[in-house]
Order: C-alpha cells, then sequence, then structure tokens
C-alpha cells in the first residue's frame, strides 16, 4: 500500500465489487497547502496495487471532492463537494460511469431533499438503491447525524434520521453495510469512546409490523358473535398479498410491511354485509400492532339511514346528510354483488298526493347522491311511501323515548292521542326517514362467472400451446 498511502492524507474510500479498483479522497498536508481535497483511482495489479491517478469529475476541475461511494453494480459514483450553485456546504452529487471506462458523466446535484446549508457527506449506497449519508444541516441530534433516503424510481424520498442509538448529540458518520444484513459500522466522537473518532458495531432489530384482527356478527347491537372461518380479503397498496380465514374465535393475523395502505374486508355469505377498514403503515417507527376489527350484520328487511334530512317541504339534501350517504356508499363498494332500493317516507300531514310525490323525489336524491358517488346506476332503484307506511317502535326507539312501546305504530289514529305538542313531534319525526333495503345479492355474478370461465379456458389453450412447441415434429 505504499503508492496508497503517502505523507499526505488519504481516507474515505470506496471498493468495486471486484476488488480491483478503488477510489479513495487525498488531501494535501501541510501548513502552507491551500489545495482542494480529491478523489484518486487506484486499481490493483495481481497482488498489489499500482499508481494512484486523479480522478477526472467534468467541471469540478478546481472544487473540494471527497467521500467517494459506488453503488454496489459500479455504475454509479456518488461522492461530497463544494462547488458554486450548491445548496451550502459540501452537497452531495452522483455521476453515472460511460460504459466500462473509469470516465464518469458530468455530476448531478442531488438537489434540496438531500443538501442543505450544511454539510453532506460519507455518503454510502445499499443495494436496493438506499442512500446513506452524514449532514450537519438536516434537523438532528447534534453535530453530524447519520441520514436515510429511500430510492424510488430516478429520486429519492424525504430524508429519515437514524435516530439514537446510532446518532448522538456528537459527530456520527461514514456508516457501512454489511452486505443485505441490518447490521454493520459507523464512526463517531461520541462520549465513551476510546479516542477522537472511534468506530462501532450496529444491529438494527428488523420492525416488526403485525395486524392481530377478529370479526365479529354485530347483528345484535348488544352482542358481539365470533364468525369463524369467515374469509379475509388483505390488499397492500390496491392489490392483493393475501387471503386469511378467521378461526374458531372469529381472530387471524399477519405481519406487515412498512410504508402500505392496507385494506383488510371481510365476507361470510350472502346472508351477511361485507366489511372493510383501511389503515396505514406510513408512519411506523417502532413494532407495532394494529387491531382490525370487522363488524358484519346480516342483511336484513330494510335499514333506516341516520340523520338524513331534506330541505323544509323540498327534496334537497342538507349538508349533514352526506355523512350517512357516504357510510352507504362504503357498504356498496364492499358488497358490489348488492342492488338497494331507497325508500322514503313522509308524515301524514299534507295531502296525500303531495307526500307521495315528495318522497319520491327525496328517495331520487339519495340515488342521484350515491351515482355522483361512483355507484352504478343499475344497481339503484328509488320509492316513495309518503305516509303508507308508519314507524312500528323497536326497542332501541322505547329505550330513547320512554313515552313510546315497542310494538307501537305511529299512525294518525296513534298521533292524535297525544297532547303534548313536544311527544308528537317526534313521532312526526320519526315517521319521516329515509330508508334502503336489498333487493338482489346476486348483481354481477353471472357477468364474473363468464370471466372467470373465460380465463380458465385461456389458460387451458394456452396450456395446448406451450405442450405443441415443446414437442418434437
Amino acid at each position: 500500500m505504499v503508492v496508497v498511502n503517502t505523507e499526505d492524507d488519504e481516507g474515505a474510500s470506496t471498493v468495486s465489487l471486484k476488488g480491483t479498483d478503488m477510489y479513495f479522497t487525498r488531501c494535501k498536508a501541510g501548513k502552507k497547502v491551500d489545495e482542494p481535497c480529491k478523489i484518486y483511482l487506484c486499481s490493483k495489479k495481481g497482488n498489489a496495487w499500482g499508481q494512484p491517478i486523479l480522478l477526472e469529475i467534468p467541471g469540478f476541475e478546481a472544487a473540494e471532492v471527497g467521500y467517494p461511494a459506488l453503488t454496489p453494480d459500479d455504475k454509479t459514483l456518488y461522492f461530497s463537494a463544494e462547488v458554486e450553485g450548491g445548496y451550502g456546504g459540501q452537497d452531495i452529487y452522483m455521476a453515472q460511469r460511460v460504459g466500462t471506462s473509469n470516465k464518469f458523466t458530468k455530476p448531478i446535484n442531488l438537489g434540496p431533499k438531500i443538501n442543505t446549508l450544511g454539510d453532506e457527506v460519507f455518503p454510502t449506497v445499499r443495494e436496493n438503491g438506499d442512500l446513506y449519508f452524514a449532514s450537519d444541516g438536516h434537523q438532528g441530534m447534534g453535530g453530524l447525524d447519520i441520514y436515510k433516503a429511500v430510492k424510488k424510481g430516478k429520486d429519492f424520498t424525504g430524508v429519515e434520521n437514524m435516530k439514537y442509538p446510532i446518532n448522538s448529540s456528537f459527530d456520527d458518520f461514514g456508516i457501512i453495510f454489511n452486505g443485505k444484513e441490518e447490521s454493520g459500522y459507523f464512526s463517531s466522537n461520541r462520549k465513551g469512546g476510546k479516542g477522537s473518532d472511534d468506530i462501532y458495531s450496529f444491529v438494527l432489530p428488523p420492525l416488526v409490523i403485525t395486524m392481530n384482527g377478529a370479526i365479529y356478527d354485530t347483528t345484535n347491537i348488544d352482542r358481539k358473535i365470533p364468525l369463524k372461518e369467515a374469509k379475509i380479503t388483505v390488499l397492500a397498496d390496491g392489490a392483493v398479498v393475501k387471503e386469511l380465514t378467521s378461526n374458531e374465535k372469529g381472530q387471524f393475523t399477519m405481519q406487515l410491511q412498512k410504508d402500505k395502505v392496507y385494506e383488510v374486508k371481510g365476507e361470510v355469505s350472502k346472508d351477511y354485509f361485507s366489511n372493510s377498514i383501511r389503515f396505514s403503515t406510513a408512519k411506523v417507527e417502532y413494532d407495532t400492532v394494529f387491531n382490525a376489527i370487522l363488524n358484519l350484520g346480516r342483511i336484513p328487511r330494510v335499514i333506516e339511514l341516520p340523520n338524513i334530512e331534506y330541505a323544509y317541504d323540498k327534496a334537497d339534501l342538507k349538508p349533514e346528510s352526506t355523512v350517512s350517504l357516504d357510510g352507504l356508499v362504503k357498504t356498496l363498494n364492499d358488497n358490489p354483488n348488492i342492488t338497494i332500493e331507497m325508500r322514503a317516507h313522509t308524515d301524514f300531514r299534507g295531502n296525500d298526493d303531495y307526500n307521495m310525490t315528495l318522497s319520491l323525489a327525496r328517495a331520487k336524491s339519495c340515488v342521484d347522491y350515491l351515482i355522483s358517488k361512483g355507484i352504478k346506476p343499475d344497481r339503484l332503484t328509488a320509492k316513495g311511501f309518503g305516509e303508507t307506511e308508519p314507524k312500528t317502535v323497536t326497542a332501541q326507539m322505547a329505550k330513547q323515548y320512554t313515552f313510546l312501546k315497542v310494538g307501537d305504530v305511529l299512525n294518525e289514529e296513534y298521533i292524535n292521542k297525544i297532547t303534548d305538542f313536544g311527544k308528537k313531534e317526534i313521532c312526526h319525526q320519526l315517521n319521516r326517514r329515509t330508508e334502503f333495503s336489498v333487493v338482489s345479492t346476486d348483481y354481477g355474478v353471472e357477468e364474473e362467472m363468464k370471466k372467470a370461465a373465460e380465463e380458465e379456458a385461456a389458460k387451458k389453450g394456452n396450456a395446448v400451446i406451450q405442450h405443441s412447441d415443446s414437442d418434437d415434429f
């Protein structure tokens, strides 16, 4: 190594995949020396290293450059430099190798996501393209901290501080990894070392993200019944990644990945509504457990939608009605094979024909809203009932309004017997309701079966073709 190590300062090196080329930083030593640091290339011949040569970096001939880092495929060189037009102190640049030569294209600054007014130095690139570097310009713990930037396409995502115990209030820099393992070494001048800058080893335990789920029959609101052998479909970023089956207690579990948007859907049979939940693991930094609870109810004859309100004596929906209707949109999306009938009712006050017309217009307003949210029109019908189906008091209603009894029918005769004006208005309000009923549970099933049959036939056709191609004639 005599030709590499001299009276000058040599350091911050990177070696090619085959170990035959080494790029390193050399800085002229001496009190009166005012020359910028440069990157040198030294090639190995047999067991000996050849004479180092100055690496030509287009446009950086007079610049201070150093801290070279090759990507594992040897095609890209990252380094730090302080030149006019940068973002502050030393910035990280990237240059592409020209063919198989030791020449590189004009470097590109990695931009403000990576570089700051401070110094960005000691870059390291892993096999997946993720960049690690040290910086005193990003918000950190003090001095130089080590940061990670994930490679996506040709760009890097937001910079992430590696946090304690990798970083400290002192200078932490020069991280390297043992291949694909989450372990390696870095340098630090933190307290407790042997001298100034010491080398430390580290192991990063894998981030464990777990989903513990349970699926219940909640038809009876006072009692949850676990649903065994329910089908659980897990999607990540819109693609199905796993299908699970709930156990005897209605439970299921699965390990998740970071930076994903998950949707978990539960299904039992045509007698139940399907249901789904969504959550993201984007901001997870520590071992985390997500509790995914899916509540499914049996499909009843009629379901009342709460808080559906209209403008007085009109069919225009009030803004607060959209919350309940948006819930219905989700139900329809979770259950793509059902069709429904929207049902609107009025109280008995007013002309019968007028009430019938008004209720139909209100049901149509709900249908129009659902269509505007992407629900297919042929899954929806609207029907107005006017005052023809007065509300029958349920246990829940009797619990909320103690003057009512379970089974009472809020018809005109019943309400006219009530002397309290406020109680009468409550009864009128209960009659003015919007509901939906499930008309069918096989919408699109025939089309799905036809499509599945065509795909199966296509697979068999491909199998025959592939078999024929392999025969010798």
